[in-house]
């Protein structure tokens, strides 16, 4: 285990804590994020310095530990947040190409724990 995965060993989703409460969820609880495209597992951070109807989601997780082979891929598909975003061509920045990989209307849960 690296240092920074034993500092920092989960993805975060930023929340404020009004939000939060509305949604049922309290710091470090594992939480859905979904969007029209998929959903990631992550864990939330409540922060009051981000607007209410906005999440901040960490990117390019994904779990060494795990392996590597099919269907694991060492969880690139658990946490990774562009599992969220559309990479159609058709929605691409008409002015600069991109695709919209900053935001995307979410809904964030609370996940179920077994």
């Amino acid at each position: 285990m690296t240092p920074f995965v034993k500092k920092h060993p989960y993805p975060l989703v930023q929340i404020h804590p009004d939000t939060a409460i509305k949604l049922g969820i309290e710091e470090e609880d594992w939480v859905w994020i979904e969007t029209f495209r998929g959903k990631i597992r992550t864990k939330a951070r409540l922060f009051s310095g981000i607007p209410p109807e906005i999440v901040h989601c960490e990117h390019g997780w994904r779990f060494p530990e795990l392996p590597g082979e099919e269907p694991w891929l060492h969880g690139a598909f658990e946490s990774n947040t562009n599992v969220l975003t559309d990479d159609d061509p058709q929605v691409c920045d008409k002015m600069g190409g991109g695709w919209p990989l900053k935001w995307a209307l979410c809904k964030v849960y609370k996940a179920k724990v077994f």
